[in-house]
């Protein structure tokens, strides 16, 4: 190891300047001694007992790893081979390392699928321009990074809650800094291979819980939807398109004045009985909350916030900013008492019959741009809570739909690690243009890379004008997303059902399509729940030996049997893809090898493929009590995961699980591993790529 590191000279490691604990064999957190209690992390951890081998150097040691600090400098080593090699900063405000490789992560950051070569921040920011490469930040702050080996991945989460700076190669060629403005010095290492690493991240700083059915269909939303004749032409539109639909979202327009919990009454005369007659329809209904409170002498949340003293504050006077009701004070999130009262309002909100909550402006930010750094946001400033403001306000509004007795579903769009928790998230407000489209699938892959299992975009593109050939290649792609929502600003009207022609068609098939796979993406994430394993995946999760798919992100994969090749191009007939393994086109049934293929894209035909000797569970349409079993040869077993699709009976043992073990000949064998509910199942049918069809009628 060397005496010097990137410019700063080592000291001599003391033990008493330092706390190393190990989490587990494969994670280990180093921060300097009274760090102050992490905000994320609950669990502590064991603490390590070095070994000290001549002045200044030790060694710990973590299952078939060692640990070895020679000054300030760190070695992660296995046997003979070095995993990472790096050294803290002057000052305690970073580290920095030997790297040249792959990173994945980092959250909702714009551009590639692989890091490395760019520069980030972690400061949660509603950009005003469209999202491009060059951007720093956007609306999430997730720490984590991977970086990958085939076999030893390291994952590093950065428990810094203050702006954080990532150069990842670009300052050196060679090395990987980062650094904080502000707070103490704490970091988590991962070990094993990128499934492993994802997983033990997620289990540190929290997995979702299984969203409600609903919200795995079919959504809509706009900016601009005035009243409830607005909202019910839309969804007389889709019906008579046959085009399915889940769920609708109430943007700003329904409230009075823009303000929080409160309803514009001309415009929604009869809210409760509306939303409740919406619901016997079959499409669940989602209000926006911002998280600026009207300033207004005599508005009730206001006064009961004043009263309660749970606002922001700025040098002892309530900080104010401009957002869309006007002037505006924000509730200091980072308060439990603030936290408590927010519950109450938002559980008086949900007698409406609202099935979630949809978070937004929650960064925090105003018309004027971010908060003071000195703004205190209940016990902590700005410069340190900013980043972790919406994940108090989404553990709040989580909390009470949990209170109420539904199963919580919480939508945001700011976050920090483990934010998911309590919340999905989306991207915020991207464009209606192809290259943004394009950048969908990397964006989304390092969302789920980060930890977020719900995840996805504004279906055609939030601000501009789409065609109707991107707004249907659009939903093609997006098949895959745990959050299919078409969503727009004022503009052009870009709901499916109003697409021309073959547009329409496509996109009506797209939406089909998608609910095949609800089946199986509920089981995705049963499976995510208890294990941490991703849900939406880059083909590099699945084949990490590959080292074709090191930069892959025209495809991806939806669990482990699962891959999309969608076109992502103007006019684009036919494409390039690459098969990582042995593949079934699930249109034509026609087998493809592991290698690169030419084959037709045009409006209609997603390419979707399911991996060789896979068995996937699907369903069937119109038919909600037959479960459909997608095989695609070999001996394959299979857990299925059914529950009531909402509510938290799940949770108490109301469920079926089922193992399914189909042999090379296509006999299906049925065990009821866990049977806490009735079967919602009448037949099973096994499908075969060949069009052959077997039944099985249960009992």
């Amino acid at each position: 190891m060397r005496n010097e590191y990137n410019g700063v000279m080592s000291k001599t490691f003391n033990p008493d300047s330092w706390n190393l604990y190990a989490l587990s064999d494969h994670c280990f957190c180093w921060e300097e001694k009274g760090a102050p209690k992490s905000l994320i992390v609950e669990k502590k951890g064991t603490p390590f007992v070095g070994e000290m081998k001549g002045e200044g150097r030790w060694i710990y040691r973590l299952s078939d790893c060692q640990i070895v600090f020679d000054g300030l400098q760190l070695e992660i080593q296995r046997g003979r081979k070095t995993l990472l090699s790096g050294a803290i900063r002057d000052g305690h405000d970073g580290l920095s390392f030997q790297y040249q490789g792959p990173i994945y992560g980092l959250g909702d950051k714009f551009g590639p699928l692989d890091h490395q070569g760019h520069q980030y921040e972690s400061w949660n920011f509603d950009p005003p321009e469209h999202h491009h490469e060059q951007m720093k930040s956007l609306y999430k702050s997730i720490n984590f990074l991977a970086f990958f080996d085939p076999k030893d991945t390291i994952g590093i989460y950065y428990d810094n809650t203050s702006r954080c700076f990532f150069d990842l190669n670009v300052s050196d060629p060679e090395l990987v800094s980062i650094r904080h403005q502000a707070g103490a010095f704490r970091v988590y290492f991962f070990l094993g291979t990128l499934k492993e690493v994802v997983a033990s991240f997620t289990e540190l700083t929290g997995r979702g819980s299984l969203p409600p059915v609903w919200a795995l269909g079919h959504q809509q939303s706009r900016f601009g939807y005035l009243n409830e004749a607005d909202y019910d032409e839309v969804i007389q539109g889709y019906r008579e398109a046959r085009i399915p639909l889940s769920a609708i979202y109430l943007d700003i327009d329904y409230m009075d004045g823009f303000a929080d919990f409160t309803i514009n009454e001309t415009s929604f005369p009869n809210l409760a009985s509306w939303v409740k007659e919406k619901k016997k329809e079959g499409v669940s209904v989602v209000p926006i909350v911002d998280c600026g409170v009207k300033a207004k002498e005599g508005d009730p949340i206001f006064e009961e916030g004043k009263k309660r003293k749970t606002f922001c504050t700025l040098n002892g006077r309530l900080f104010q900013g401009p957002v869309w009701p006007g002037p505006s004070v924000f509730p200091a999130f980072l308060d439990e008492d603030c936290r408590k009262w927010w519950k109450e309002e938002i559980k008086r909100f949900l007698s409406y019959g609202f099935a979630g909550i949809w978070n937004d402006m929650n960064e925090p930010t105003t018309f004027d741009g971010n908060f003071p750094d000195a703004v205190d946001m209940g016990g902590l400033p700005s410069e340190l809570g900013h980043n972790v403001y919406a994940h108090f306000e989404n553990k709040a509004t989580h909390e009470a739909l949990s209170e109420a007795g539904k199963r919580p579903f919480v939508l945001t769009r700011a976050a920090f690690a483990g934010t998911i928790k309590y919340a999905g998230m989306w991207t915020g407000d991207n464009t209606a243009s192809w290259s943004h489209l394009e950048n969908m699938i990397p964006q989304l892959c390092n969302m789920s890379l980060s930890g977020v299992s719900y995840v996805g975009v504004d279906i055609g593109g939030f601000k501009c004008d789409p065609t109707d050939e991107l707004i249907a290649r659009w939903a093609e792609a997006s098949i895959f997303n745990p959050f299919f929502r078409n969503h727009s600003d004022h503009g052009r009207r870009q709901e499916g059902y109003l697409l021309k022609g073959k547009y329409r068609e496509a996109y009506r098939n797209a939406v089909l399509l998608r609910y095949e796979l609800i089946p199986y993406l509920y089981d995705l994430f049963r499976a995510y729940e208890e294990t941490g394993e991703a849900v939406l995946r880059p083909l590099i999760y699945n084949y990490p030996e590959d080292s074709l798919l090191l930069q892959e992100s025209s495809e991806l994969m939806l669990g482990s049997s699962l891959l999309l090749a969608p076109a992502l191009k103007p006019g684009e007939s036919q494409r390039l893809l690459y098969l990582p393994d042995d593949f079934i086109e699930y249109a034509t049934g026609k087998e493809y090898r592991k290698g690169h293929h030419i084959l037709p894209c045009p409006p209609g035909h997603p390419n979707l493929f399911v991996r060789k000797n896979s068995l996937t569970p699907l369903a069937q349409k119109d038919e909600p009590k037959t479960l459909r079993l997608y095989w695609t040869g070999g001996e394959v077993s299979y857990h299925h995961y059914g529950d009531e699709g909402d509510g938290l009976c799940y949770q108490k043992g109301c469920y079926i699980l089922y193992d399914f073990h189909i042999d090379s000949q296509g006999n299906l064998k049925i065990k009821k591993v866990h049977e806490g509910m009735r079967s919602p199942y009448e037949k099973i049918v096994v499908e075969s790529p060949d069009g052959k069809k077997r039944t099985i009628l249960l009992n």
